[in-house]
């Protein structure tokens, strides 16, 4: 389903002023349909985590048709592993697939990170990157997984930023795959999550970390 620009106003909880001047000054993309705006789910996403906007809850609910995946569930399916080292991005994403025991070709999924890399960059900020809404890695697993690698060394990234944290999200869905990023995105805005993930800190605390986030985030504090 497409939204309305009284949709998105709503869900941000912004006039419907702020979201014209959003498609018209910053970026939002949005389709003209019988001489009104919408805007596209994933596009939506994909543009307010790029600008570190709270992600409403509400943005992907109606499309469940499973249960939505919580953000702990996912790291604990995915898990979190330390002192990974690369030489580069592509190696980065190369050595965190390989922890993982997936149905699928890891080159071809490298291929598949590494072209819409090329269009939008995946870092998030402080050193950290997250998966693009666009490129998701949909798959036959058991749960949807979210890997979070530690480097031992930074990683060059691009445009002469480096990155120290990765994540990398592999679902079953496209639906599922928003569910798990709009959760991440929110995790990151939240200061002791992200501190407990820049200082690299033990699984069980960046486990609870999340427990707490999912809370929060079930109780509508991601509006």
């Amino acid at each position: 389903m497409q939204l309305t620009v009284r949709d998105v106003a709503q869900l941000f909880e912004v006039p419907e002023r702020q979201v014209y001047r959003w498609i018209a000054r910053e970026g939002l993309s949005a389709y003209r349909v019988h001489e009104q705006y919408r805007c596209n789910r994933a596009e939506l996403l994909e543009w307010a985590m790029a600008r570190h906007l709270n992600i409403p809850p509400q943005l992907f609910y109606e499309q469940v048709r499973t249960p939505i995946p919580r953000l702990g569930d996912a790291l604990q399916a995915g898990g979190v592993f330390y002192q990974l080292r690369a030489s580069g991005r592509e190696s980065a994403w190369r050595v965190l697939l390989g922890t993982l025991k997936l149905p699928a070709d890891p080159d071809f999924l490298v291929h598949v990170l590494a072209a819409q890399e090329r269009l939008l960059s995946t870092i998030f900020g402080a050193g950290i990157a997250i998966p693009h809404v666009r490129t998701p890695l949909v798959l036959s697993v058991p749960a949807p997984m979210l890997a979070l690698g530690f480097f031992e060394r930074p990683v060059e990234w691009e445009g002469g930023q480096s990155v120290h944290v990765l994540f990398l999200a592999i679902c079953r869905t496209l639906s599922e795959h928003w569910h798990v990023l709009s959760r991440l995105s929110f995790a990151l805005r939240d200061a002791q999550f992200t501190e407990a993930i820049t200082e690299h800190s033990g699984r069980d605390l960046i486990y609870s970390e999340a427990r707490r986030i999912d809370a929060r985030f079930d109780q509508g504090g991601g509006a």
